[in-house]
């Protein structure tokens, strides 16, 4: 099959402006009309009590009187104003009209769409309960401002996590829990200051297959007879809806129903399709793995999933990530995609299409695009290399990590010593809910893995990235991603992983048994402890009393957050040092040091297990007292409500702006910033105001 696309991409992108400023632009409309929002109507919140569907129509009235910028505000104003350039955006003098105007929200055609301030974290297969809980007991106090949540929508029978990435229709009806607990979750999270991000299969529906018991996995579903390749029971979702090969006739027309015509399929079979893999086939019109791939190019496949993600903004659901974006035309994307006011999208791509630089681009007229090379760069510098008991310490290596820029760095000799991913355009993370099993798929020689430890060679680490099995080295990593500026005054977003316990690549989360159908996911969450050792012990990982590992509950990521949230990105690093044997360290500007131990590892038996002194070491920082927010076990507020109180030991700067108190701990980490001092100091040094802070 060949085909190609011939249609222009539209590239109308509107992007919330990182700051609300009044703008120096020519006001084209401004109304005020509170009444509750609906579709094309008024600007007030909607049934669900959101502001969303007011901003959309704002949106759309800005299209309609050919305006490119706009300011909402929540209580029902729309001001739609043209200002034809991003210069005479940034000279705001004032916003003219009726109502507060420092409580808008300013949207255009000329801000960044990136969000170098995006912390978001995944909560992986959690229930929309725990995840409200978690919002406001744990992410909005610890400075995380986005969740990702698993696909909402009905998904086929089965004990995997895989199989809520095959929808059956678009009903918010799935194991993480009903269609009110859904609604209830985004308006708890909102509240608590934390975007919701949902985390959207497009590309495909429902593979006519069953999926649990494993014996029959594969086998044709719905069919007359029970055979080696077929099974009698039905193609049935969450919700009971049934489906069959390539058609979903229980939908909703408009919504959720289709038929074999609006998928991809070969000229003359509309049962069939071509299939991925192998990978030579064309991405964005083949089945992959056998999921029936929706003809996005079709404007009425294009106006079901619009309405789809409509009724997730009006839910006031403000994020999205694309699932399989790259098997998707950047230009059918665009037109499902770019209607809406989303805060942020971010498309899966692998690297290898994200080097060939017209598909970049077009990627990114749309959203943000995951850097996927991003961990195993971290692992390359962070672990050792070898085979079974041959091994050897790469602590040298260490220091590798100050200089990780998506450019190669000097003397890089890894397969892999670059990002194609523009860091302001790129979300970064160590690993995600199916690269951490990678090394776990069935199809791998050698099921399961003897250790998570990686065998490598030192140059080539192959699928291997650092995992929450790989434990205290992994809560290094997730401090150093938190706290490296990578991309500089060009920063990437920056996303968690939060997993549950695993030893098979299928294995559901908890509660769910092997070969179940509709088993329900355990609730409340019940966390493991921050892992002391690397890696973590077989005890650990399959304690069935705390099956949730959540990895963004672990000590000093909190910390962590909030020294990335306070250091300014265009702050230089400076100052710094590796000792070669495992410890290095750097500055931020004036408001910020932070420095990592390697530690010690009981597998591979490399590394060093000693805390060191850290006197004398640089750090630009004002002369005072400090908590070293690596120790910070419990969410650390915003730097206005800091008490002063540490967790751990104090950290002491000297006159010089030398440390003259600190140890790093074997394994740890010591994070300071100017806005965090300690209340042990009495004497006036070390409690810089916010005001005389530059952030």
């Amino acid at each position: 099959m060949s085909f190609f696309l011939k249609i222009q991409m539209p590239v109308d992108r509107i992007s919330r402006c990182a700051t609300s400023h009044a703008a120096n632009c020519s006001v084209v409309v401004d109304e005020l009309d509170p009444r509750p929002a609906k579709v094309g109507w008024y600007y007030g919140p909607n049934r669900f009590k959101q502001n969303t569907t007011g901003l959309y129509n704002c949106l759309q009235r800005m299209h309609s009187v050919g305006g490119d910028t706009f300011l909402f505000w929540e209580f029902g104003r729309c001001q739609v104003q043209s200002c034809g350039s991003a210069d005479a955006l940034q000279r705001g003098q004032g916003a003219e009209g009726q109502g507060p105007l420092g409580t808008f929200d300013l949207w255009s055609r000329f801000c960044d769409k990136s969000r170098p301030d995006l912390v978001a974290v995944h909560l992986f297969e959690w229930t929309w309960p725990d995840i409200g809980n978690e919002c406001e007991q744990q992410l909005g106090p610890a400075g995380f401002n986005a969740v990702q949540v698993s696909p909402p929508s009905e998904h086929i029978l089965g004990d995997s996590w895989a199989t809520r990435y095959q929808p059956v229709s678009y009903q918010l009806y799935s194991r993480s829990g009903t269609y009110d607990e859904f609604t209830e979750m985004v308006r708890r999270c909102r509240a608590a200051g934390v975007n919701v991000m949902v985390d959207a299969v497009l590309n495909h529906m429902a593979g006519p297959f069953v999926f649990s018991p494993e014996k029959d996995r594969g086998k044709a579903c719905g069919q007359s007879a029970d055979t080696k390749k077929e099974s009698t029971a039905k193609c049935l979702g969450w919700m009971s809806t049934e489906y069959g090969n390539r058609q979903y006739l229980q939908g909703r027309a408009g919504i959720d129903k289709y038929v074999r015509s609006q998928f991809h399929h070969y000229p003359d079979n509309e049962r069939a399709n071509c299939g991925l893999p192998p990978w030579t086939n064309n991405k964005r019109l083949c089945d992959m793995y056998g999921l029936p791939d929706l003809n996005t190019e079709d404007k009425s496949v294009q106006a079901q999933l619009g309405a789809f993600l409509f009724e997730l903004l009006e839910i006031g659901v403000t994020m999205l990530r694309i699932d399989a974006a790259m098997n998707i035309y950047p230009e059918s994307l665009a037109e499902v995609i770019l209607p809406f006011p989303w805060e942020y999208v971010v498309q899966e791509y692998y690297p290898d299409m994200i080097y060939d630089k017209e598909t970049r681009e077009k990627a990114m007229a749309i959203g943000a695009t995951t850097d996927f090379n991003f961990g195993q760069r971290v692992a390359e510098s962070l672990f050792d290399s070898g085979f079974k008991e041959k091994w050897s310490n790469r602590s040298d290596h260490f220091g590798e990590l100050m200089q990780l820029q998506a450019q190669r760095f000097s003397g890089c000799a890894y397969r892999i010593c670059e990002s194609p991913y523009p860091t302001d355009g790129a979300l970064i993370f160590l690993d995600n809910h199916d690269q951490q099993r990678e090394r776990w798929k069935p199809e791998v020689p050698g099921q399961p893995p003897a250790s998570p430890v990686c065998d490598w060679d030192g140059r080539d680490i192959g699928n291997c990235r650092p995992i929450y099995k790989h434990g205290q080295i992994y809560a290094l990593a997730q401090l150093y991603m938190l706290s490296w500026p990578y991309g500089a005054e060009k920063r990437a977003g920056v996303r968690l992983m939060s997993s549950y316990g695993f030893k098979e690549f299928n294995e559901g989360p908890p509660g769910v048994g092997k070969d179940s159908l509709r088993d329900q996911t355990t609730s409340p969450v019940v966390c493991k402890k921050t892992p002391t050792v690397s890696p973590v012990t077989q005890a650990y990982d399959q304690d069935k009393d705390s099956p949730w590992v959540c990895e963004h509950r672990w000590k000093g990521v909190s910390g962590a957050i909030r020294f990335r949230q306070f250091s300014n990105s265009s702050e230089p690093a400076h100052a710094l040092w590796d000792d070669g044997a495992g410890h290095i360290g750097f500055s931020l500007g004036k408001v910020g040091f932070a420095a990592f131990s390697r530690g010690y590892n009981s597998y591979t038996k490399q590394g060093s297990d000693r805390s060191i002194s850290l006197a004398g070491k640089m750090t630009g920082m004002p002369e005072g007292c400090y908590c070293n927010l690596a120790e910070e076990t419990a969410a650390v507020p915003d730097a206005r409500g800091w008490s002063g109180r540490c967790a751990g030991d104090m950290i002491v700067i000297g006159n010089s702006s030398k440390l003259v108190k600190a140890v790093l701990p074997a394994g740890g980490a010591v994070i300071a910033h100017v806005l965090y001092p300690s209340a042990q100091c009495n004497d006036g040094v070390g409690s810089s105001t916010w005001e005389q802070v530059a952030i």
